[in-house]
């Protein structure tokens, strides 16, 4: 059974088009650090316009994606600070680059449109990532667990549905992650006996993003499609998903292609920054999935059993018997070129990675599995569960006690070491250091407004037991926080991939001498005293890093009690506005434009007087309006321009009051008119402030429910009755809203609903339910809408 028969006419309608937009938003703003955020605000305050433009490109027929631009990342690689302090990789041959890539927001928007259509079809063919995987049943349904849909089975048969209606669009990653770590070990573990040896085989797919081509793509969502689906639906996928790349990127898009043996990179499918990549990429891997799990059972190669098998992504996990005198080694090689052929066969261009493959054995002496997702899976638990003082101190523990266990058998990866003392952890290194520092990061937090500053007692004075629970201070714990970011930022430095652990170690303990230290590494660059272009973009993208984070997430807390004391927030805000600045006025050389585009994002949040905006910019025009708004100088803009603009700065940069006190001198009639277009509250804010000083238009009137209606015996507006009662009334409750909308429903089928319906010509009567309040009645009076104002209380079309 399905439900959705996707169409041309579906993935263009505004309810589509708008739940894409809200997850697309909503994912881009946690994961894409390189995306612009102004323009995500400007969409958001424009988003009307934004979604109806997009509609009519969608079904014109010609839609054309725009130029993907290249953003190139650190790739896992060793660094080094050598004795003159310059900081570069160990080995000469130039720095490893993740090509990242900026798509364009209605792009973003398009894409996740034809994922919405498809995404009933393609999870229920995936099966529901949470059925009881120690059966052999459930183990035969489901492979893929990476990059999984929110989704809900039916109550009868077997189809997924995603929650359209949530910002959330792909499951949380860690029950999934520990669900596909837990697998392999759980299957192993039933298969030991006296006869067989049971092992584990870890591996990933080499540049899988990269080398799916649009033809591959297409190829594969073609399978998708049934009798009686709209073919125009699909030519439009085909269109979308086909990305080139930008002509000032051309250049390093032709010098990464030809070191990573993938001649077809000009054109992309599934760029690594498209929200919707996780969910195509699983389309490509269904019928690899599908071969995968019909060789369950069986033997796949000499001497070698397919027990089981899951996937995460591009990372595969199998579980295997094998015969008598097959060694680990032999194993994995005969399953490497098993895994291969089935690549070539289903999922043509994808290849294994020998280089990052390991075989830990299960139960046995050597190369034992050592399951570090355990510790984690209690750390978590302990997290999610809350915990005193006492608790949060033993979380802390635990997680420094995991980075040390994980260093450790990092280590045993030396070549120096015999094979058979090597041991190989489930999780990867980049994964436990990712969860560590985020869930210390939590615990800190939580933690230290929990704690007081006492001096330390000995145990002579208390009891051995309340001795152990009460011996940490905050003072402690900030030693602890500090001595763990400098931890962090030592393996960024050793590792420039782990940008992520550098983010959060200056979100711990945000200090200038810190930040001053990074700076250093950097400078060589920005001085252009080291000139190697892709050097210089690998230290240029941990710089932007650390500006964006600066702009969005260092430092901000709710609670001042959740930073250490030592901290000086202010000096390193201070400092890295300097360098903001620096770059903004091309001080540093050579900078990219996603530098300079955060660069200008940090000023704008933090001292936009500090920039002195061109004449003419040439590019990130909209952050320099910005500026210049946010300056006073906003004379010469247009009514609408004026608008975005405006709801912008009070929605991102600015308190009520600043924003009022910025905009009330050159407020018009025509710019409040397209301010409450966009934001109705805000408009509704200024109008209090400048009172008479600007004339309002009848529709807008009514929009701000200053039109004074007179009412039916026993009726009141709901507009007064909210503003009388302010926003915590009888009605605001789940009994208040059904009752409301079953009596709006019944107007509704009388064919008594205008086009516009505000609150102020809302006419409802009330009748007290206990502590609440009921809707008996609803009248609706006809707004006096000026044809040339639209209405924020439209009907949506």
């Amino acid at each position: 059974m399905q439900r959705l028969f996707p169409s041309l006419d579906l993935v263009t309608q505004e309810y589509v088009l708008v739940q894409a937009w809200k997850k697309s938003a909503s994912y881009i703003r946690h994961h894409n650090w390189f995306s612009d955020t102004l323009e995500l605000d400007r969409a958001a305050a424009n988003l009307p316009e934004f979604l109806t433009q997009l509609s009519e490109k969608l079904r014109s027929g010609a839609y054309e994606t725009s130029a993907l631009k290249l953003v190139p990342a650190p790739k896992s690689q060793r660094w080094y600070v050598d004795s003159k302090g310059r900081w570069q990789p160990q080995k000469t041959g130039g720095a490893k680059i993740r090509p990242l890539a900026h798509v364009s927001l209605p792009d973003q928007v398009a894409a996740t449109a034809v994922l919405l259509c498809l995404s009933e079809r393609v999870e229920t063919i995936q099966g529901d990532p949470r059925c009881d995987y120690r059966s052999a049943a459930g183990r035969r349904s489901v492979m893929s667990y990476g990059n999984r849909l929110f989704c809900d089975p039916m109550v009868t048969g077997d189809l997924m549905v995603h929650r359209w209606g949530s910002s959330k669009l792909y499951r949380a990653f860690f029950q999934d992650y520990r669900i596909f770590l837990n697998r392999p070990e759980t299957v192993a573990a039933s298969l030991i006996d006296e006869d067989q040896s049971v092992l584990i085989v870890q591996t990933d797919l080499k540049q899988f993003y990269d080398r799916v081509t649009p033809e591959a793509l297409h190829a594969k969502i073609r399978q998708l499609q049934q009798p009686g689906d709209d073919e125009a639906f699909f030519d439009l996928a085909e269109t979308i998903l086909d990305w080139g790349w930008s002509d000032p990127d051309r250049k390093q898009v032709f010098r990464y292609k030809q070191r990573a043996g993938i001649p077809q990179f000009e054109r992309i499918a599934l760029p690594q920054g498209l929200v919707a990549a996780g969910f195509f990429s699983n389309i490509v891997m269904l019928d690899f999935d599908r071969a995968v799990l019909s060789a369950l059972g069986r033997e796949i190669v000499p001497g070698v059993w397919l027990r089981d098998a899951c996937r995460y992504v591009d990372d595969i996990r199998l579980t295997i018997s094998t015969a008598a005198g097959v060694t680990p080694a032999e194993a994995q090689e005969r399953v490497i070129e098993w895994l291969g052929v089935l690549l070539d066969r289903y999922s043509a261009g994808l290849e294994v990675a020998p280089e990052k493959t390991a075989t830990a054995s299960f139960g046995g002496e050597e190369r034992p599995l050592v399951r570090q997702s355990r510790k984690m899976e209690r750390i978590q638990s302990a997290i999610s569960g809350g915990f005193d003082a006492s608790g949060g101190e033993e979380v802390i523990q635990a997680i420094e006690a995991l980075v040390r266990s994980q260093a450790s058998l990092h280590g045993s990866a030396d070549a120096s070491r015999p094979v058979a003392l090597k041991a190989v952890p489930d999780v990867k290194d980049e994964t436990i250091g990712r969860f560590a520092a985020g869930r210390f990061r939590t615990t800190f937090r939580s933690l230290r407004p929990l704690l007081d500053d006492r001096p330390f007692k000995d145990s002579v004075d208390v009891g051995e037991e309340t001795f152990r629970r009460t011996r940490l201070s905050q003072a402690e714990l900030d030693d602890d926080a500090h001595a763990f970011a400098l931890m962090l930022i030592e393996r960024w430095i050793t590792d420039p991939s782990n940008v992520r652990l550098l983010r959060i170690a200056l979100d711990l303990w945000p200090s200038p001498q810190i930040l001053s230290e990074i700076l250093k590494l950097f400078e060589p660059y920005l001085a252009g005293d080291i000139g190697a272009f892709e050097l210089r973009r690998i230290v240029y993208y941990c710089l932007a890093e650390v500006l964006r984070a600066g702009a969005t997430e260092t430092g901000f807390i709710e609670d001042p009690e959740c930073l250490p004391d030592n901290v000086n927030l202010q000096g390193y805000r201070q400092m890295l506005l300097k360098c903001a600045v620096r770059i903004v006025v091309g001080g540093a050389s050579n900078a990219p434009w996603y530098v300079v585009q955060q660069a200008l994002l940090f000023i704008t949040v933090h001292d936009p007087a500090l920039a002195s905006p061109p004449r003419l910019p040439r590019s990130n025009v909209t952050y320099w309006r910005m500026i210049t708004f946010l300056q006073g100088n906003h004379a010469k803009l247009a009514d609408r321009e004026f608008a975005i603009t405006a709801v912008v700065a009070r929605r991102s940069f600015l308190s009520k009051e600043r924003a009022i006190d910025l905009i009330r001198m050159s407020l018009t009639p025509g710019r409040l008119s397209e301010i409450a277009a966009r934001d109705i509250e805000f408009a509704r804010d200024l109008y209090r402030a400048v009172g008479h000083e600007v004339i309002v238009a009848p529709g807008i009137a009514e929009d701000l429910g200053i039109v004074a209606w007179s009412s039916g015996p026993g009726m009141q507006s709901l507009q007064q009755y909210v503003h009388d009662q302010g926003p915590i009334n009888a009605l605001r409750n789940e009994l208040g809203v059904l009752s409301f909308a079953e009596k709006f429903l019944e107007e509704a089928k009388r064919g008594n609903i205008p086009s516009v319906v505000t609150p102020s010509t809302i006419q409802v009567s009330l009748e007290g339910v206990g502590n609440y309040a009921a809707v008996k009645a609803v009248t609706i009076r006809s707004a006096e809408t000026a044809k040339t104002y639209k209405s924020i209380y439209s009907a949506a079309s």
